[in-house]
Parts: C-alpha cells; sequence; structure tokens
C-alpha cells in the first residue's frame, strides 16, 4: 500500500489557548516584535472611551515592517518563524526574542480585534502600506488588504486591538511601568553592551 501523506489541522480552540496571558505580557509581547523588527521607537497609547474606560490599546514602532508578499506566509503559520533560523535581527544585528511566531495571538487575550497598519520599504525605496486584521470570531482567518503607496517615507507597524474583554486600568499604573522596566531591562543592557563592543572596534552592529 501507498504511503498516505496528511497535513496536520490546528484547531481554534488549540489557538484560543495560547491567546492566554496577562494584560501586560500580552503587550510586551507586541513591544519585543517591534524590537526583533529592529524598531528604535516603540510607543505604547490607550484610548478611552466616553466613559473614561481603555476602548483600544495601540503598539507603535517605526520597524522595517513588514513586506507584503510575506504577509500572508507570516501570518498565517504557527511556527516555522524566520527566527528560528537565526540570533539576530536582519538590519540591526540586535538579539532576537521571539521564535514561534505565537506573539500575534495574544492580541486576543486583550480583545476581539486586531488590526495592523504596516508600511515598508521596497528595494526601489519607494514605501507601501497595506492593513491586517484577525478576529477572535474567526481566530484562524487572515485578512491582508490591498497594498498602496504609503503618503509618508517611514516604515513601521501599529497595531490596535479594539472590543477589549475588560477595562485594563493596570496597564496604567506606576507598578505597570516598573514591570514593564524590569521585562527588557536585560535586554537593553545586552544590546548597550554590543554597542560599546562595537564602538571599541568589534564587528557587532549598534542598536
Amino acid at each position: 500500500m501507498p504511503e498516505r501523506h496528511y497535513p496536520v489541522e490546528v484547531e481554534s480552540d488549540f489557538l484560543e489557548k495560547i491567546t492566554r496571558a496577562r494584560p501586560l505580557q500580552a503587550v510586551a509581547e507586541f513591544i519585543w516584535n517591534s524590537l526583533d523588527a529592529d524598531a528604535t521607537m516603540v510607543a505604547v497609547s490607550v484610548d478611552h472611551n466616553p466613559l473614561g474606560a481603555i476602548s483600544q490599546i495601540i503598539v507603535r514602532d517605526n520597524g522595517t515592517g513588514i513586506p507584503y508578499d510575506s504577509a500572508p506566509d507570516l501570518f498565517k503559520k504557527l511556527g516555522g518563524s524566520w527566527k528560528r533560523t537565526t540570533a539576530t535581527t536582519k538590519t540591526c544585528g540586535r538579539f532576537l526574542h521571539g521564535r514561534d511566531g505565537r506573539g500575534r495571538f495574544k492580541a486576543f487575550g486583550l480583545g476581539t480585534i486586531a488590526d495592523w497598519a504596516v508600511t515598508y520599504r521596497k528595494s526601489d525605496d519607494s514605501y507601501w502600506t497595506f492593513a491586517i486584521r484577525m478576529t477572535a470570531s474567526n481566530i484562524k482567518e487572515v485578512i491582508v488588504s490591498d497594498e498602496k503607496p504609503a503618503q509618508e517615507a517611514s516604515s513601521g507597524v501599529t497595531l490596535t486591538i479594539s472590543n477589549l474583554h475588560e477595562e485594563y486600568s493596570s496597564l496604567e499604573s506606576e507598578a505597570s511601568f516598573q514591570e514593564f522596566a524590569e521585562i527588557f531591562a536585560l535586554y537593553l543592557v545586552r544590546t548597550r553592551t554590543s554597542r560599546s563592543r562595537s564602538m571599541a572596534g568589534q564587528s557587532i552592529p549598534p542598536v
């Protein structure tokens, strides 16, 4: 009898399981994604509704963005991340954090809608933009818009999480600021050390 090959299917209940994380840990995961994209600026902000409750969580960076042709594979796969084959980022040579391609699903631990606004630079130095959407109601589907020329010549990604499960006021507390500092302290020390070595004449890219 000839061999038979069957694809492995990932069910929604498994995807829902890996979305679980404390709010602060989920936001930290998005910051790591920005740093892995060689961002030099990452801004986390919240929008409030008329009653003063947090209605959206927004993570904005100035990293390299996502090439349009790569977006479908990057988002539809669980695992198989390009980060598994290298130890450093593509441009600045920073230490990589992510490996499994699970980080995007943490958005659904916070809300039911995740929108990525992406701008990236093509090989001809032109800048293009497009949008990606995922929803908790159909967590196995990724919607990628058409791309179009960007209005500004700068790359980056803005993630907006909306229709939140709760108000998450803890994200605005002093305790959260301290915990964020503790999460990224070692990374900052390592990148600062790399920069010092580079300045001393060693071939380690700066951050």
